[in-house]
């Protein structure tokens, strides 16, 4: 009789745990995109972006609905707290996934070629520059840039639609005026949304705000990727033996997106409100003149504090996401020094028999 002991079932197990070794313990700045298989990048990829969907999209809600309240003055402090209790009480709690599954499963397409995207700019980037390039923010910099550029002709649809079925909601009543125009009330699906963005507009209605999404998001991924990348880099020298890894990714993923969701809030703010077509005179700068000559310098911090709520969360579970996928989708063991630790490689994908 065979026993459990023997055969297979040892080797098995030593590959089960050199891959967990690999998502802890990962210490490379990048993959080479000849070492990744696309196939495994894809079916990791999704299984992720759900996970970081489900967890980002109630605070994605309360920022995009405080973003296009156009009150001279607000309490930003305690605003998202009133809009929790105003949607909890009128739309229960499936009110904070109000476009999820529209969002989530049309985005994971959009994600996954940003990802292939950013990994292969990010190696022209640095092989056209040499070594210097290699060591510093300009690769991650330049190629986040590019690729939100590239794929933005999947991320405007989807967002158009998605902060449409988003406000839906509305404001609580006591926030609303004969001065200020309505926002929400009729509930409809994805397809009346898009159908309704169709007819009045046209196809091209499903691209609006392409100049203010390209404006917002290319510096926005620019700074998210340089500062992450090079405070990787940065802690991995300074940081004991034992932190490197996971701790690094984390830490390295959070810095990055604090710093992103300060920076970029205010043009956060006009792309909602260009795209949502609430507030918006003309083209994108324009609608920041126009919002801060009417409603001041604080309409600036409409929306942070629930996107620095989701910001730190969800950019540590992307930084840390992003190190799984790439490690996981390897085509080629990874060779770790025998210093490190009792294991000498660590598999990818061939060692999880994928």
């Amino acid at each position: 009789m065979k026993q459990w002991g023997s055969g297979v079932k040892p080797q098995e197990e030593k590959r089960a745990a050199a891959t967990v070794m690999a998502l802890l313990t990962r210490k490379e700045a990048s993959v080479p995109w000849k070492d990744l298989s696309i196939k495994p990048l894809f079916g990791y990829g999704s299984a992720l972006y759900f996970v970081e969907q489900a967890l980002s999209h109630p605070s994605n809600l309360l920022k995009t609905r405080l973003q296009v309240d156009m009150r001279v003055t607000t309490d930003l402090r305690y605003d998202w707290l009133h809009l929790c209790r105003h949607i909890r009480k009128t739309e229960g709690y499936r009110g904070f996934f109000r476009g999820f599954w529209f969002n989530t499963s049309a985005g994971i397409p959009a994600q996954l070629a940003y990802l292939v995207t950013y990994n292969w700019c990010k190696e022209r980037v640095e092989n056209l520059g040499g070594p210097e390039w290699k060591d510093s923010a300009v690769a991650p910099l330049c190629a986040g840039a590019l690729a939100e550029t590239i794929t933005s002709v999947f991320w405007v649809p989807l967002d158009v639609v998605t902060q449409k079925l988003q406000i839906q909601g509305g404001h609580p009543p006591e926030w609303c005026s004969k001065n200020i125009p309505k926002v929400g009330g009729t509930f409809q699906s994805p397809i009346q949304v898009a159908r309704g963005i169709i007819e009045a507009d046209g196809a091209r209605g499903l691209w609006r705000g392409m100049g203010a999404h390209l404006v917002a998001f290319v510096p926005q991924a620019a700074v998210w990727w340089g500062i992450y990348e090079q405070s990787k880099k940065f802690l991995v020298k300074r940081v004991p033996e034992s932190a490197n890894g996971v701790p690094v990714h984390l830490a390295s993923g959070i810095s990055a997106g604090v710093v992103n969701a300060i920076v970029s809030n205010p043009l956060d703010i006009m792309k909602v409100r260009v795209q949502c077509q609430i507030g918006a005179d003309g083209g994108a700068f324009r609608t920041i003149a126009n919002m801060l000559r009417t409603e001041g310098l604080a309409s600036l911090g409409k929306g942070l504090a629930p996107k620095i709520w989701m910001a730190v969360p969800v950019s540590a579970l992307s930084s840390v996401s992003y190190e799984m996928i790439m490690t996981l989708s390897r085509t080629s063991p990874v060779e770790d020094p025998p210093s490190k630790g009792p294991v000498s490689s660590v598999l990818g994908v061939q060692g999880l028999g994928v």
